[in-house]
């Protein structure tokens, strides 16, 4: 609480410094995993739907967190925005649609479609109807206030839905299913039913065509005029030759985009050659959005922060997220105009004051079960970060610390990159109950300061995570 008080009069401190900077205020982000993310029709704002209840409005250009939105009562599983009025709409595990009203972000309207849990929602504006993926592929529509369903019931909880507006199609299916199927719901009528178990699906943009990835890894084309399947391949591994579960599908007009389980972000081209692999979630990505210009793309999930990247260049410009309840400590620079922060799950933010710009970096680990922990910040120069960081791991489905290696952190923020120095490791027994790294290093420090990386250096490892551009 100390912590978060002194940050908070750095803060005040700051805006009697720089009267020209914008307000800031403390955000707090997502507590658990993003399971939607959607840009809003101007593309100068987004939405991400979370695990915890909420959703988050954000500022594309700031990343400043705009607002929350409180009204569900369960996990928020999909989001869309509507294109021509400031609305959005939400479903969440309880089976409510919430109606938001964007012009002074409140509810607007809450209707229970079922008592199942409803999976995804997809909206044709120029109809003004919903379609909701549940236990049946349900339907509201918003001018007459009308709830129906498509008569799919008793064969599936249907975990992917997709909407092609110009043709009036809807495609649906689910992972525990062998088929999924299209739906013209303007002739009332399935129109085809093709074989897969999706565990994500969508149509493709300016082509007949649907995209399908399952839980093996497989990404399958699928026309979808006929029953005819247009291309299946499995994805290419980086990591491991394991198999391994397609999260998400967003299409462009050019290229197309997966996830997978290797918290990998895949890039094909319309051949399915593989231009880009965007690495840098230390989690499952789960979700994803493309800007109107297809010059961004948005990616998010188990790692409660949001990812930007260059579609062009396939390089990460930079993160957003609302982890300053995890701060660990602050530093600034000797001018005053940048603050570095260090936050307990492994990660740095350097903080220009004055134009109002992040560069962040995290640190990864490469070893199953071992996690990051920065701990202080010993100084800061006009070009790099001197912090301590514990890596550790706990004794298994416990917090209780099995072993630490202590490392002095030299971040150079200038080119994004960290040169880790181990000092010291430690083991613990499981009844010495170390449950707070942080805590008991930080005394240990105290001893140790004069050591500053120079001690005898078991090990040293160069990381590069980020392409150091800013967020601005």
């Amino acid at each position: 609480m100390a912590k978060h008080l002194l940050f908070i009069l750095i803060l005040l401190s700051t805006f009697r410094q720089f009267a020209q900077t914008p307000q800031l205020s403390v955000q707090t982000g997502h507590t658990d995993a993003i399971n939607d993310i959607k840009f809003s029709p101007d593309n100068l704002t987004f939405a991400t739907a979370s695990a915890d209840n909420t959703i988050i409005l954000w500022d594309l250009q700031t990343g400043k967190q705009i607002c929350t939105l409180n009204g569900h009562r369960t996990a928020v599983n999909a989001i869309v925005f509507h294109p021509a009025n400031k609305k959005l709409y939400s479903v969440s595990d309880d089976g409510e649609l919430i109606i938001w009203n964007l012009e002074n972000n409140d509810v607007e309207k809450q209707i229970k479609i079922t008592v199942s849990a409803l999976k995804k929602v997809v909206l044709d504006p120029a109809e003004d109807i919903l379609f909701f993926a549940s236990d049946n592929i349900y339907s509201y529509d918003l001018k007459t206030g009308k709830t129906s369903n498509l008569n799919y019931s008793g064969i599936t909880l249907f975990n992917s839905l997709d909407i092609h507006p110009l043709s009036k199609k809807i495609t649906f299916g689910s992972s525990n299913h062998k088929h999924s199927f299209i739906y013209d719901y303007k002739e009332k009528k399935e129109v085809k039913k093709y074989y897969t178990e999706p565990t994500a699906l969508c149509f493709g943009k300016n082509e007949p065509n649907i995209f399908t990835g399952n839980a093996w890894g497989y990404l399958c084309k699928h026309s979808a005029d006929n029953k005819k399947l247009l291309h299946n391949f499995r994805i290419r591994e980086t990591f491991s030759r394991k198999r391994q579960m397609i999260f998400a599908i967003e299409t462009g007009k050019e290229d197309f985009y997966v996830c997978n389980k290797e918290k990998l972000i895949y890039c094909y081209d319309r051949k399915g050659n593989i231009k880009h692999i965007l690495k840098g979630h230390v989690k499952n990505p789960t979700c994803m959005a493309l800007n109107k210009d297809e010059n961004l793309l948005l990616t998010a999930g188990e790692d409660l922060r949001v990812y930007v990247w260059n579609t062009v260049t396939g390089k990460l410009i930079t993160t957003i997220e609302g982890s300053i309840d995890y701060i660990s400590d602050i530093g600034f620079t000797k001018d005053g105009n940048k603050l570095a922060l260090a936050y307990q799950l492994g990660s740095l933010k350097m903080w220009d004051l004055k134009t109002n710009t992040f560069i962040n970096y995290a640190l990864q680990s490469s070893k199953r079960k071992w996690k990051y922990n920065l701990l202080k910040i010993d100084s800061v120069s006009l070009d790099k970060v001197y912090a301590d960081a514990a890596f550790y791991t706990n004794y298994n489905k416990t917090d209780i610390v099995k072993q630490v290696i202590f490392y002095k952190v030299e971040w150079d923020y200038i080119n994004n990159e960290a040169l880790l120095k181990d000092y010291k490791r430690e083991s613990y027994y499981y009844n010495q109950n170390v449950k707070n790294v942080v805590k008991k290093e930080n005394s240990e420090i105290k001893k140790i300061s004069a050591v500053n990386g120079s001690s005898a250096q078991v090990n040293q490892e160069t990381i590069t995570w980020a392409d150091g551009k800013s967020g601005n």
